[in-house]
């Protein structure tokens, strides 16, 4: 059986955004940041490769938040895209990277991670948290394989037999 590989998106996947926190500037002040329940023991104990993928305009301001989140050490690499399409890029190579990889991606948009993970054939779990947790799916492509609520629910559905 194939090695699992994890991608996973950042915003309203790792952590919930905080939404009083309007404009981009506004992340300068802040000193602290939480990740959602379950991710960090999740991160530094389940046994697979491990990607971030996640877009923002300006890139230090991803960057802040990982370090705030304290995750960084957990990902084998980490990149950072100013558009939500060039998460399927980043996808594809990662794929080309990684022939021997059983690839999932667990994000928080069916119109982004979910649509690019599945229109690769990749294995996708929608974690419906956050700002886009009620958008309605446009097509098959926008539909995950798994969908969570929590987190701490991710390390059962990537233990059960696809």
């Amino acid at each position: 059986m194939n090695s699992k590989l994890l991608i996973f998106d950042l915003d309203d996947t790792l952590f919930v955004r905080d939404r009083s926190i309007k404009k981009n500037e506004d992340w300068e002040h802040v000193t602290s940041a939480e990740p959602s329940s379950g991710v960090l023991d999740f991160l530094h104990n389940f046994s697979a490769k491990k990607i971030l993928v996640t877009k923002e305009t300006y890139p230090y301001l991803q960057n802040k938040k990982i370090d705030l989140l304290g995750i960084r050490e957990f990902f084998d690499k980490i990149y950072i895209c100013h558009k939500n399409e060039e998460k399927k890029e980043l996808f594809s190579k990662i794929i080309a990277e990684n022939p021997d990889h059983e690839i999932w991606v667990m994000g928080d948009r069916i119109d982004s991670e979910i649509r690019y993970g599945n229109e690769l054939g990749l294995i996708t779990v929608l974690i419906k948290q956050g700002e886009y947790k009620n958008l309605k799916a446009k097509d098959n492509f926008e539909i995950p394989h798994h969908e969570i609520f929590h987190f701490t629910e991710l390390e059962n559905v990537l233990e059960c037999k696809q």
